[in-house]
């Protein structure tokens, strides 16, 4: 018996409601977002409007079980990256093989620019994105969760 691997599959509209477990797990164990995750209605969205705009909106599972997710979003005409990662997966590479197939797949349709944004107490998330090649460009003027900061990264 072979050991399941982590694959990364594209998003589909029936792995909404399993997208937003999964965005409502790590919202509640980890305090390092703001706002509440999606809705199953606005994931089923965000998938329509990513195939609609040929961008990608890809998962990552364990076997059958979904363990991350990374979707870019066109919005205000900027390239917005999301990733999330179940915390009994994180340091294991599948947030960085993440990004760089969301990036490699969003490069073939010549998108100069992808930004993030992340809270400047997610050190873990903002250590990687560095590694990946972001670069930091901006921050909020004013906290926006208690004492934190959004810092927006950029990869051109």
């Amino acid at each position: 018996m072979t050991k399941p691997s982590v694959m990364l599959k594209k998003a589909q509209i029936k792995n909404a409601r399993s997208i937003q477990l999964l965005w409502s797990e790590i919202y509640q164990e980890n305090s390092c977002f703001v706002g509440q995750p999606a809705s199953t209605s606005r994931i089923k969205e965000l998938i329509a409007s990513n195939r609609v705009h040929k961008v990608p909106y890809l998962l990552a599972f364990f076997g059958d079980q979904l363990i991350g997710s990374c979707e870019i979003i066109i919005r205000n005409n900027k390239a917005l990256i999301g990733v999330m990662v179940d915390s009994k997966y994180r340091k294991s590479g599948t947030a960085t093989r993440l990004i760089n197939a969301c990036l490699e797949y969003f490069n073939h349709y010549d998108k100069n620019t992808v930004y993030l944004w992340v809270l400047d107490r997610n050190l873990p998330a903002i250590q990687l994105y560095k590694k990946l090649g972001f670069i930091r460009t901006s921050s909020s003027p004013r906290p926006i969760n208690k004492d934190s900061h959004l810092i927006e990264f950029k990869k051109p």
